[in-house]
């Protein structure tokens, strides 16, 4: 968030007062807030470069939860600190208490949904969501966040009541797809459709830094993109299919041959921040899986289900590889190299 100080004006009766630092600070982030042109970002904790969870603040007062921010969905869904378990997730998790939020509203839609880590269910509600910083609205005011906190008002999400996905490490799922894939329009749009809608944003972009090492911060940013973060030019590729982010893909290659797998057929791709690994198409596995020397059967294919067809899903393992920025002004991901300052550590659990 950058800040404008000005001379103070004389008046009559000589020099007036001099604006406080906080004084100032609080009449540049109200300007800057009529002029929508917000910059967030949001330090993500990197669990040994399998899942990448970043902090995101719900209700008044604000109550911290923390996400996965998953461009493979489009809604958000909150732990419930009611929410039926096998777990302790009042000792495990930070569940989100509506009886603590004087601006929760309550839908009659109801809903089940399944990811590919499990499923859960609950009821669609809405109130503010804030991300940046720690979640206070003073940090916007007096200037120690590093970029802006912004507030979305009456935001739609499901209230998780049943549940087999989240573990100790989240207790939400914040989806960045496209509003077509949402099934509670009815109750409200899409968290970046929101983002939009109320021109809380510099630019309608977002883009994610996943580091490889505790040395580095990992990071998403809404609004701009972070040059610091990649090396060389940035690649767009125009999304064919605005249901997930899903790009053209003309060719596979091992060892730099072609596995011939696209030659007859239209395949796609689409990088997916809600997913750990690299996802092949059944067929186009089973002729990759021949040309692998080394192979660890972790288990049996036929687990995994008829997950996709000609669509190759390429998950954090690729995303921090490449800097990855999610384009809604023209519908277009930008791809570049992403610069790491430290080589990969497997060290084990790390920031």
């Amino acid at each position: 968030m950058r800040i404008t100080l000005n001379k103070m004006p004389r008046n009559n009766q000589g020099l007036q007062q001099v604006q406080t630092n906080a004084e100032r600070l609080i009449a540049n982030a109200q300007d800057r807030e009529k002029a929508n042109k917000q910059e967030v970002e949001i330090n993500l904790k990197n669990y040994i470069n399998y899942n990448y969870i970043g902090d995101l603040f719900v209700g008044n007062k604000p109550q911290r939860i923390r996400a996965i921010f998953d461009t493979g969905s489009t809604n958000i869904w909150i732990l419930s600190k009611d929410c039926k378990s096998s777990r302790n997730i009042i000792k495990e998790n930070l569940p989100f208490d509506s009886t603590q939020s004087s601006t929760l509203e309550v839908s009659d839609l109801a809903c089940a949904v399944e990811f590919g880590s499990g499923k859960l269910s609950g009821i669609f509600v809405k109130d503010d969501i804030r991300i940046g910083g720690t979640g206070l609205e003073q940090e916007q005011l007096d200037g120690t966040s590093k970029h802006d906190v912004v507030l979305i008002k009456n935001q739609a999400f499901g209230l998780a009541k049943d549940e087999v996905v989240f573990d100790e490490t989240f207790e939400a799922i914040v989806g960045l797809a496209f509003p077509q894939m949402s099934n509670s329009l009815e109750v409200g749009q899409p968290f970046f459709d929101s983002l939009i809608d109320q021109k809380l944003l510099h630019m309608n972009v977002f883009a994610f830094y996943m580091s490889v090492s505790k040395k580095d911060q990992s990071e998403l940013i809404f609004g701009w993109i972070d040059e610091s973060k990649y090396t060389g030019n940035i690649v767009w590729h125009p999304v064919i299919n605005q249901f997930f982010w899903q790009l053209q893909l003309d060719d596979v290659l091992y060892n730099n041959k072609s596995i011939g797998y696209c030659k007859k057929r239209k395949c796609s791709i689409t990088p997916d921040s809600g997913t750990s690994t690299i996802t092949f198409p059944k067929r186009a596995f089973e002729k990759i899986k021949q040309l692998i020397p080394d192979q660890k059967n972790c288990r049996d294919i036929n687990d995994f289900g008829q997950l996709t067809k000609d669509m190759f899903i390429v998950g954090d393992t690729f995303m921090s590889y490449y800097y990855s920025i999610f384009n809604r002004e023209n519908n277009t991901v930008g791809l570049a190299k992403a610069l790491h300052q430290y080589p990969i550590d497997e060290s084990g659990l790390f920031d």
